[in-house]
């Protein structure tokens, strides 16, 4: 999963589940990021596909000659009722922890731990939220969040999934 950010007019930011980068144009489809760090320069090529002012996804090529597609995710902005229902108190039984969803001030449903500081959850698609985190500077620990409900519209619990926590639930209590 990846999204593309507006950095500054002009200028676009690639979003990763491992990283964030700054990218270069190339031209009005193409853009290009390099690291120059290491003993090597490693970097990629993005390219989007689709009607130029409607990009339907776009295309990675890596340096090593690797490639990845990505569909277009329209942006999905969850209401402050909706955020209002998803928020409470989820319990993991495996985990025996416990997870507090709020919405703050800003109106931005935001997650609190007993072990970590408060962290907003991003909309990330329909029913689906992003916890970006850093573990260390520059590495991301990120940790997607889906709702699920019953059939009368009742949030029932939420999964959460990382690389190292694969759909793990927490039931709503």
């Amino acid at each position: 999963q990846m999204c593309i950010r507006d950095r500054v007019e002009g200028s676009l930011e690639l979003v990763l589940s491992w990283g964030r980068f700054p990218l270069v144009s190339s031209d009005e489809r193409t853009f290009s990021w390099q690291s120059g760090a290491g003993d090597g320069v490693w970097g990629m090529e993005v390219e989007f596909v689709g009607a130029r002012d409607d990009p339907q996804g776009l295309t990675i090529q890596y340096d090593d000659g690797t490639e990845e597609e990505f569909d277009r995710v329209r942006e999905w902005a969850p209401s402050r009722a909706l955020l209002e229902r998803l928020a409470g108190r989820y319990h993991s039984t495996h985990l025996d922890f416990w997870w507090t969803l709020f919405v703050d001030d800003a109106g931005r449903l935001v997650l609190r731990t007993p072990t970590t500081a408060d962290i907003p959850l991003e909309p990330f698609q329909e029913g689906e939220f992003i916890r970006r985190n850093e573990k260390f500077r520059g590495m991301a620990s990120n940790v997607w969040v889906r709702f699920h409900s019953n059939d009368a519209g009742e949030v029932t619990h939420l999964t959460a999934w990382s690389p190292r926590l694969m759909d793990h639930r927490f039931e709503r209590r």
